[in-house]
């Protein structure tokens, strides 16, 4: 499996704390960077300095629409906010917008952020057919 190089996480004031300290954990877990987006003030602005975590006040989430990274897992758990224009431009990049609550279960949770690589030495699934002559 290959680990995002980073989480960009939009949260809101309405984020609840256990949510945010969930996907906290994971980014240490992963030994990723974890970069909170927010708009406006936030309550949680106390136990973000407290974790030491990078982040960003942004006027607009299209801030964040216009640096999309592929490299990046993107968690949103602000409620309010996000516009269709928003989405559509993770859409046309093709980069998932993960917006379920997060889960307790670390083995469900981590699924989220880690991609599947398979490498292989066969160019086929039932053996390496290349150089071999094929009949007319």
């Amino acid at each position: 499996s290959r680990k995002p190089e980073s989480i960009r996480l939009c949260i809101d004031n309405e984020t609840e704390i256990e949510d945010l300290a969930l996907v906290y954990l994971v980014s240490k877990v992963l030994d990723v960077r974890l970069e909170i987006y927010y708009q406006g003030e936030t309550v949680h602005q106390k136990l973000l300095d407290e974790l030491h975590v990078s982040s960003h006040q942004v006027d607009s989430w299209v801030t964040i629409s216009e640096s999309i990274d592929s490299k990046s897992v993107y968690r949103v758990l602000n409620n309010v906010g996000l516009f269709l224009g928003f989405s559509i431009k993770f859409h046309q990049q093709a980069v998932h917008i993960y917006r379920k609550k997060p889960m307790c279960s670390g083995r469900v949770e981590l699924l989220n952020y880690l991609s599947e690589q398979s490498i292989s030495q066969n160019y086929h699934r039932y053996g390496n057919l290349m150089g071999l002559e094929t009949s007319k």
